[in-house]
């Protein structure tokens, strides 16, 4: 593992980046708005890959999404980064792009605060059905017909 990913992510990763400088290099040739296209629909695409999962899913089934995600990732930052700070002037062209970096941290952050909150609407939504489920066993309970004798011979 190299911090917190391991081999294969890293090798992703670094895929990625190098997608992401081929892309800046290509930029000026290309319509960015094609490029954003491509992007976006290569990660809507990986997403789409892992709706299948199962409780056997494990880093072999996810190499393939994982490496889709990076590549539309990649198309889609560099264009992005590039149409947001169009038309600055070269004296603001730093602000603007400060600005930018930071909405996409914000961006982030929230996103963090976002999947913290979902996962504890998971639980409570999971509570909440187990609940329900055994508030139906407690009347199915009720409706069970009275014995006459309760032998307790069969019980360990």
């Amino acid at each position: 593992m190299v911090g917190p990913m391991s081999a294969t992510q890293t090798s992703t990763h670094c895929c990625g980046w190098a997608l992401e400088i081929e892309a800046r290099r290509q930029a000026p040739r290309v319509d960015p708005r094609l490029v954003i296209g491509i992007g976006f629909a290569l990660f809507a695409a990986s997403n789409f890959m892992n709706i299948t999962m199962t409780n056997d899913y494990a880093a072999d089934q996810l190499f393939w999404p994982n490496v889709v995600r990076a590549v539309g990732q990649a198309l889609c930052f560099a264009p992005l980064s590039a149409v947001a700070t169009a038309g600055i002037e070269a004296e603001n062209a730093g602000s603007a792009s400060a600005l930018f970096n930071m909405m996409r941290n914000l961006g982030g952050a929230i996103g963090k605060v976002i999947q913290k909150q979902a996962f504890i609407l998971a639980f409570s939504d999971t509570f909440y059905t187990l609940g329900v489920a055994l508030i139906v066993a407690l009347l199915a309970g009720l409706l069970l017909k009275k014995s006459d004798r309760l032998d307790a011979g069969g019980a360990h």
